[in-house]
């Protein structure tokens, strides 16, 4: 264990004692993230969250790792007692993968005692035509040796009927093996890969008619793949996202391709390095290593790197999401209000639902307007019974899908609003519903609201999101809330851990009423997951309210480390004990009472008053178990009894006159609300049914890498229409000071011009020497090796080689 907390402290630069004393915590003592991050500083050095998560991810594949290294040397020390006379290579092979940190090192190590299918190989050893091999490798030094001699004294004595030629065919097949499961090649070829390689993409059909009808919907928005390569090093996580789907939809051929003649060149320079051979033997052998790069090195450095590639996008996916969906959940509740939600629609009308400020539901109903005419009969009878509920339930704010006819309804709603001069009164705002028709559908939505049908369980849930956010999102699969980018396409494993990980830190931040919470948002509580937060609702329904924090160690279950775990983060808002409203945890309650007692002055007292809590000496109350930072943690609580930490946040009503793309003009100055944001860029509500976007080379006037730095979830910004694509649906945005409009694309040449510069396929070049030409067996024809080809334009002089280690482009790779 301390040779793993050396290693870790060493690679993320924390105090080995903290980096013990967290990995202690959480294997040990079974502590979870949030109440080691919270409630125990003093022996962590007050970490966050993230840090204390990268601990003990990297503890756990560290571990992992030492488990895979003892199964391998158990194959591996099986290997060499059923060939006693290769026993001696053992203990070198044992101390390199003990050394080993990193799993593809490892897998290269094991690879040739992996168990595999018969291969060719194989076939050759069972003929004991590895004896041939080891012979033809002996020559080395001894230019005057005849291949063919070797061989004939060989088969001379084979109990065997094989030829000349397949006794060299099965010696070729074995050297090739063992090539391509050298730990040194497959360093090298991966090196040269990464470094030349580029990703390549071809259309997959002869044209648009040819595509079957989901093709069709779809290859519009991969115009941009359909003719495309891009340098490994530099493909963005996005692009090459995208680039995968193009191809699972079957639009495209997707590949590695590298400049094979110097991958090859490269090999022979390793093998020959300081060895003489005669020339046919060492024809011999570069017609093997050719081989065997191509039928089992290439292909297998291929998947890795479109393995890397995809492991990059994913594990940058997974990352966007989860900021995203954290400054989402962490949105501004709107306490104490009365909602009405909308849930707009043309075929099935419009739903609404009327909640009260504890969430419960009210009233609903269906209305039928007609959106074009605000004097028709059906639109009447609407906004007739929107304004009943108004004056019935005294509504407090109405918050309108952002789905299909949600502009329009908002525009009723808007005029209806003006009319009886409630404008300034009642509250419009429109709703993101995405994930709502997911969660109309649960077991969760249909146990609440058994006798409802889903569209107006959607309307209730876009009526909660605006009163709290992160009580109602919690309830809905996280990866079904649209805030991601190729969320979809990531390993769900992971996703969900990350997302999980995600939800459970917000509900921890926020503090969670346990009278009131559902069992849903219980479920992330520290320590408490489903089981345990079905029998504290089952327990509440049963036995009432619980009255104190104490109280929760009644639920069957519900022992002394659960309740350590999650305690501070539940509140009892009417508690005899003021504290239990509070983040302070129960452990501590003694300490604030010896130092209520200590200054003279009764909790009640100390409880909202800065003015007294700053006048407290707290380092006089240190000891050795509670250091200065609990203390700090547990002024701010007396300070700000049972406070939310999520502050309010602008809210923006849209302009009236835009319904649609269609009524957009470039130029056009608008205000948006941030619905999204990627590594690309970030998506606009406009307050029209289709999100703008701002490209990262147009959210500021300085340059941004990061469009995370510049803008998040629910931030209100200005910008100006730079481009609108009527077909495609795309509307482009600027928030630059002065935003250059987009290029106007002519129909004839849209195809041609829509594509980036920078990522039109480069002509293919061929180098002039030799080895640009290959020449195929038998036929003896030659051709051009389309494989040499490069990204350099024609008229650029080539540039100075640059030469990197593998360390090197692994950190080039992984910071992109």
């Amino acid at each position: 264990m301390k040779q793993i907390i050396d290693h870790l402290a060493s690679e993320l630069k924390i105090d080995e004692d903290k980096v013990k004393n967290v990995v202690d915590l959480i294997f040990t003592q079974s502590c979870t993230i949030p109440f080691v991050a919270r409630y125990r500083k003093e022996q962590t050095g007050a970490i966050d969250e993230v840090t204390i998560k990268n601990i003990v991810n990297s503890y756990k594949y560290q571990t992992e790792l030492i488990e895979t290294k003892k199964r391998y040397l158990g194959i591996i020390q099986q290997y060499f007692l059923s060939n006693p006379d290769k026993a001696h290579l053992f203990s070198a092979i044992k101390e390199k993968i003990e050394n080993c940190r990193v799993k593809q090192e490892l897998d290269d190590l094991y690879l040739p005692f992996k168990p595999k299918r018969v291969s060719r190989a194989q076939k050759a050893k069972l003929k004991g035509l590895e004896v041939l091999l080891d012979k033809i490798l002996e020559t080395e030094g001894q230019p005057d040796t005849d291949l063919n001699s070797i061989v004939e004294i060989f088969l001379s004595k084979l109990d065997q009927d094989i030829t000349q030629e397949e006794a060299l065919d099965g010696a070729s097949d074995i050297f090739a093996e063992r090539v391509s499961e050298n730990t040194q090649v497959r360093t090298l070829v991966r090196k040269l890969s990464f470094e030349s390689g580029l990703i390549s993409a071809e259309k997959n059909f002869e044209s648009v008619d040819s595509l079957d009808d989901d093709q069709k919907k779809i290859v519009r928005k991969f115009e941009t793949y359909l003719d495309y390569e891009e340098p490994i090093l530099k493909i963005r996580s996005h692009r090459y996202m995208a680039v995968r789907r193009a191809e699972s939809a079957k639009l495209i051929r997707l590949k590695v391709v590298v400049d094979e003649t110097e991958i090859k060149e490269s090999l022979e320079g390793f093998f020959f390095a300081d060895k003489v051979y005669c020339d046919d033997i060492k024809s011999w052998l570069k017609i093997s290593i050719k081989d065997s790069y191509k039928r089992l090195l290439s292909p297998s450095i291929e998947t890795e790197i479109r393995l890397s590639l995809k492991n990059r996008a994913e594990k940058e996916a997974v990352g966007v999401f989860s900021q995203n969906l954290h400054k989402l959940l962490l949105a501004p509740p709107i306490k104490n209000s009365v909602v009405m939600g909308v849930d707009p629609g043309f075929r099935h009308g419009v739903k609404l639902a009327v909640i009260d400020n504890y969430g419960e539901l009210l009233e609903f109903c269906t209305i039928f307007p007609d959106t074009t005419n605000l004097e028709h009969k059906k639109t009447v009878a609407a906004m007739e019974k929107i304004q009943t509920l108004i004056e019935k339930h005294h509504i407090d704010y109405i918050a309108v899908g952002n789905g299909t006819g949600g502009r329009e309804v908002s525009g009723i709603i808007a005029q209806l609003l003006k009319r009886l001069e409630l404008t300034n009164k009642v509250k419009r705002l429109t709703i993101s519903e995405s994930g709502a028709s997911v969660y109309s559908t649960m077991e969760i939505a249909r146990e609440e609201f058994p006798n409802i049908e889903p569209n107006i369980r959607s309307a209730i849930s876009i009526a909660r999101r605006l009163q709290d956010p992160l009580a109602e999102l919690v309830k809905i699969e996280p990866r079904s809330i649209g805030v991601g980018q190729y969320q979809h396409d990531c390993n769900v494993s992971k996703l969900n851990e990350e997302l999980g990980f995600v939800v459970a830190s917000c509900v921890n931040e926020v503090g969670v009423e346990i009278n009131t919470a559902s069992a849903k948002l219980l479920e992330n509580v520290s320590g408490v997951g489903p089981v345990l937060a079905k029998s504290i609702v089952r327990h509440r329904q049963e036995n009432g309210p619980f009255k104190t924090k104490q109280d929760i160690k009644n639920v069957k279950g519900l022992g002394e480390k659960v309740f350590e775990q999650c305690a501070g983060f539940l509140r009892v808002a009417k508690s005899d004990n003021p504290l239990d409203n509070s983040a302070i945890h129960p452990e501590r309650y003694e300490l604030v009472e010896k130092v209520s007692k200590d200054i003279s002055c009764s909790l009640e007292d100390m409880l909202g008053s800065s003015k007294i809590i700053d006048t407290i000496q707290w380092e006089n109350f240190c000891t050795s178990e509670v250091g200065l930072p609990t203390l700090l943690d547990i002024a701010r609580e007396l300070s700000m009894p049972g406070r939310d930490p999520r502050l309010e946040g602008a809210k923006i009503t849209y302009s009236k006159s835009l319904m649609s793309i269609k009524d957009l003009k470039i130029d056009m100055k608008l205000k948006g609300t941030v619905s999204n944001v990627t590594n690309f860029g970030a998506f606009v509500d406009l307050g029209i049914h289709q999100d703008g976007f701002i490209h990262v080379s147009e959210l500021s006037d300085q340059f941004v890498s990061d469009p995370t730095t510049v803008v998040s979830i629910g931030d209100v910004v200005d910008v100006v229409v730079i481009g609108i694509d009527l077909i495609r649906k795309r509307i482009s945005l600027s928030s630059k000071t002065q935003p250059v409009q987009d290029k106007q694309i002519p129909k004839s040449n849209k195809k041609q011009q829509s594509k980036p510069e920078n990522l039109k396929r480069q002509p293919i070049r061929f180098k002039k020497d030799p080895s640009s030409i290959t020449k195929s067996k038998e036929e003896g024809s030659y051709r051009p090796n389309r494989s040499t080809r490069t990204s350099r334009t024609k008229d650029k002089p080539l540039k100075k080689k640059i030469t990197y280690s593998v360390g090197d482009l692994l950190s080039k790779f992984n910071s992109h």
